[in-house]
């Protein structure tokens, strides 16, 4: 399972844990039953048995840590989406937008919520540190979600962005990441 784990992109364990029929979740489901009745579990086993089964027990641990880092993915892709939608409509190129203006979706109101997203990505990144693998992993998968942000916003927003917002600067100082 765990190599079948590493070749799905973030996005695509969603898909994965439904066709499987929950299969990701399987054995974090048998691991939550398992360890409510732990001492039951192990009385009587000997320190080899003991052994394999907090190794067992570990490695469940690290597959829910990677359900939460797509839990977390999922939902900074849905927020992103949202604000891109929100960002596009105040694109005049749109032939549905030429006549009409949002004041919900002017950049006063949208930029906190693009920097809501930026902190949460940035998060995850950082929080991944001790896993180079899983923030390159992210980096790839999630950072282009969230730089398409960069890319809805018009050149003058994005100056503007860059002088007020340190996450902001972050991101464009780390830009060429994401746009190869």
């Amino acid at each position: 399972m765990q190599r079948e784990l590493v070749q799905k992109t973030v996005h695509q364990l969603g898909e994965y844990n439904d066709e499987t029929y929950g299969a990701f979740l399987k054995p974090i489901m048998t691991a939550e039953k398992f360890n409510k009745n732990w001492n039951k579990n192990i009385a009587g086993l000997g320190d080899e048995e003991m052994a394999d089964l907090e190794d067992a027990r570990s490695s469940i641990a690290s597959y829910e840590k990677i359900y939460n880092i797509f839990e977390y993915s999922s939902e900074i892709t849905r927020l992103c989406n949202m604000v891109e939608t929100r960002i596009c409509a105040n694109n005049p190129s749109i032939p549905m937008n030429m006549y009409r203006r949002s004041a919900s979706s002017t950049m006063d109101n949208i930029f906190p919520e693009i920097e809501k997203c930026l902190e949460a990505y940035y998060g995850l990144v950082d929080d991944c540190a001790e896993y180079p693998d899983w923030q390159k992993k992210i980096q790839k998968e999630l950072g282009g979600t969230v730089s398409y942000l960069a890319l809805t916003l018009d050149e003058t927003s994005r100056d503007a962005a860059v002088e007020i917002s340190p996450l902001f600067a972050r991101f464009d100082s780390e830009k060429q990441i994401y746009f190869k």
